[in-house]
């Protein structure tokens, strides 16, 4: 695990856009990029400002809630937004079919190349109770029913917005070969504590800081 800390928002989109095209120049055009919604999803924005070559590779989602893609809480309606024109590269969950369908179509997309990797590089955010992508602490009852796939997960949270959830399970975020787990402003502060402490919680964040090799952290307050 490598940490990182700055104190200006430009220095650390300016860190994190080096990261993402150091490993896109690395795997060239089959680099394979998850992107997050909520806070994390700037790193379009930003990757945008410095002329990103997005048909170099292909792009993920990593979770949607069941809802609408015209819904406000929709990621891949936010990611797309932001994408702009690029925005038909994103391979999404499709909220159209029924849930169980589309979780198992985004499931068969998945392959893994011949070093058993899914994806290259892999964005994450983090909620203030430890959550990463659609997985939820389950000791805190926020996780209801649950259902697992190769490597999507289809779950239920009883305390976030948007209910139903579908999403990359462990087993697929295991098969990211490097991960960037963007910590965005002082409601963070907490989540970057336990990170510099090494005393990792049971929050599925703390599971991926004990669990998983190559994860940068990077935080700005």
């Amino acid at each position: 695990m490598r940490l990182k800390e700055f104190v200006t928002e430009k220095d650390f989109w300016e860190y994190v856009t080096h990261e993402v095209f150091y490993d896109q120049e690395k795997y060239r055009d089959d680099f394979r990029l998850a992107l997050s919604g909520g806070s994390s999803a700037n790193i379009v924005t930003a990757l945008h400002e410095k002329n990103y070559n997005w048909y170099k590779g292909t792009l993920w989602q990593v979770d949607e809630r069941y809802v609408s893609v015209d819904d406000k809480r929709s990621n891949q309606k936010y990611l797309k937004e932001m994408l702009g024109k690029k925005g038909d590269l994103l391979h999404v969950f499709d909220v159209k079919r029924p849930i169980d369908m589309c979780a198992d179509e985004y499931d068969a997309m998945l392959k893994e190349d011949n070093e058993g990797w899914l994806f290259d590089l892999m964005i994450l955010g983090v909620g203030s109770d430890g959550h990463i992508a659609s997985i939820f602490p389950e000791k805190s009852g926020e996780m209801g029913r649950l259902s697992t796939r190769r490597f999507v997960q289809q779950s239920e949270t009883w305390v976030h917005d948007g209910k139903e959830r579908v999403g990359l399970g462990w087993r697929a975020i295991k098969k990211a070969r490097r991960i960037l787990v963007l910590l965005q402003g002082e409601s963070k502060d907490k989540i970057w504590k336990e990170a510099k402490s090494l005393d990792f919680s049971d929050s599925p964040f703390g599971r991926l800081l004990k669990e998983k090799d190559n994860v940068t952290v990077v935080y700005f307050h």
